[in-house]
């Protein structure tokens, strides 16, 4: 009698319990799979889509639909592009996010806030610099045998790996462009013939992109955060000779990186900021093959050192002409120097750091070859 009692009450709650009235069905929507800002003339905003399609035959292979809109804001030209999609299309799979240079340069926080704002807008996506128009890359379609939306992720993916571009998402830098003591770096993209190119970094000042870092520097600044991918390589010339003898150079893997940021104020209000780099490395590449000698290890230790020592110098004075302080020293000022930081203004002091740049080499590793 009383689990008859027990069914029944339970079946009633359940009777009275809503459904789900916030559904919202892919079979439903259409998927965007990447999106572009752009500046438009008289100082508008060109919003393109990507939209993937699925052709009715059954054999036929996805497509992607491309669709671009100008408008005031960043929800006013999706209202404007609603207006040119047939049926209902839905942005929270979009994966990639392009910003066009000229549109970087200028204030970008703008545009992103609508993204940040409606939970259904892709908080997740990669936010990359294009040199040139975004829109331009989205109108490719493709790219090889990937879709253009698809392709641009693993693309990134793959040179976040190589400790290439740094590793970062809508998500990753809103409480960095929030925090004034604090710059970021994102990855930078190039469009040359029917190739997209990633080999460099995009440097920010606040919101606004000032600069970029070759491949080499943006290594060198991912190991100096702690934020290298799974592989991160060097190439450099350690012998005497020309440089179109490959036995002149040596290819080093970083296999154990260690990173400090010191920022001590001088009795003037001076700042000097040391970073110190301490990388073990293997050999998958050497011509001469003599890596079994002590000698001629601690010769090479010694001529990569200088060298990756003189490369981050360069870094370091590409990075405060740009005025971004990615390694977060003004961050450092302002939770232990607090009195010197509110006597500072950023923008101006910021490119007057000393900084002091230590890269240590040591061959810990030489492949399979003895």
């Amino acid at each position: 009698m009383r689990k008859g009692i027990c069914w029944l009450m339970i079946t009633s709650i359940l009777l009275l319990l809503p459904g789900c009235w916030d559904q919202d069905l892919l079979k439903d929507a259409r998927l965007m799979t990447a999106l572009a800002f752009d500046r438009a003339p008289g100082g508008k905003l060109m919003q393109t889509v990507v939209i993937r399609d699925m052709p009715q035959a059954e054999q036929g292979e996805p497509i992607s639909e491309v669709h671009s809109a100008i408008g005031d804001t960043s929800r006013d030209s999706t209202r404007s592009l609603e207006k040119k999609i047939a049926g209902s299309y839905r942005v929270y799979k979009a994966q990639v996010v392009l910003m066009g240079k000229s549109l970087a340069k200028t204030d970008i926080y703008p545009y992103l806030d609508v993204l940040y704002r409606d939970p259904k807008d892709p908080i997740y996506a990669k936010l990359v610099v294009v040199g040139g128009k975004g829109a331009d890359i989205l109108r490719m379609k493709k790219a090889g045998n990937l879709l253009i939306g698809e392709f641009l992720f693993q693309h990134v993916k793959s040179k976040e790996e190589l400790s290439i571009v740094p590793e970062e998402s809508l998500e990753s830098i809103r409480p960095i462009m929030l925090d004034p003591g604090r710059d970021f770096i994102l990855p930078y993209i190039e469009k040359k013939g029917d190739e997209i190119i990633a080999d460099r970094s995009a440097m920010f000042h606040g919101h606004r992109f000032t600069g970029t870092l070759d491949t080499e520097e943006s290594t060198l600044y991912l190991l100096g955060m702690g934020k290298e991918g799974t592989v991160a390589r060097f190439t450099e010339k350690v012998n005497p000779g020309k440089s179109s003898n490959p036995a002149n150079y040596i290819t080093i893997d970083v296999a154990k990186a260690k990173h400090q940021l010191k920022v001590k104020v001088r009795p003037d209000g001076e700042i000097d900021a040391t970073i110190e780099l301490d990388l073990d490395v293997a050999v998958p590449e050497y011509p001469p093959n003599n890596l079994d000698d002590e000698k001629e290890v601690e010769r090479l230790n010694e001529a990569l050192s200088k060298a990756l020592t003189k490369k981050a110098e360069n870094m370091i004075r590409k990075m405060q002409k740009a005025r971004c302080d990615a390694f977060g020293v003004g961050r450092q000022l302002i939770a232990y120097h607090p009195e010197v930081w509110k006597k500072k203004k950023w923008s101006r002091d910021y490119p007057k750091v000393r900084f002091h740049s230590k890269v240590k080499v040591e061959i810990t590793g030489s492949g399979i070859i003895s």
